[in-house]
């Protein structure tokens, strides 16, 4: 990952950076990229997320960054999602984006504040929720999208999870 911001400095010493970063709890401090890394090897979308505090981060709660598709995402709020996952090795996990820089998963599609990576500990095929998804949609009712994604932590393999959103 690599982050950056400008800052610019007026001949009379005012001072301005880009991006903003006026409320700590609703924008981002960074632009930023991911280096792409040639030893990943998966035909599943790969969905990055970073932080320094992986224990809140899978709990209460933390700030960090995601990438996803060619965009980055910085300082959104993480945390574990559900009860079910605080016994569960790898957490359930929900994303809160930051107003004025949602989610956007593909073109044409609305952007959204949300997203969840559920894990597969309790579904050890891998499709519970994808194909109860897929059945809903196909009969014309009303579902989330819900397909299995590459997650990888600070750049780091970190599991196989099912993006519901």
């Amino acid at each position: 990952m690599v982050r950056w911001r400008v800052t610019a400095t007026s001949t009379n010493g005012l001072t301005g950076n880009f991006p903003t970063f006026l409320d700590s709890l609703k924008c981002p401090q960074y632009l930023g990229t991911v280096v792409a890394d040639s030893n990943i090897s998966t035909q599943l979308p790969v969905i990055q997320w970073f932080t320094s505090d992986v224990g809140r981060a899978t709990g209460s709660g933390a700030r960090g960054s995601v990438f996803y598709d060619g965009e980055f995402y910085d300082n959104i709020f993480m945390r574990r999602r559900g009860q079910s996952s605080n016994n569960s090795p790898k957490k359930n996990l929900k994303f809160d984006f930051n107003p004025g820089d949602r989610f956007l998963l593909e073109a044409g599609q609305n952007r959204v504040d949300e997203v969840n990576l559920s894990n597969t500990y309790y579904d050890q095929a891998d499709v519970r929720a994808t194909l109860s998804s897929e059945v809903f949609q196909a009969i014309g009712q009303a579902s989330p999208t819900s397909f299995p994604i590459h997650t990888r932590l600070n750049g780091q393999f970190h599991s196989l999870s099912i993006y519901i959103e």
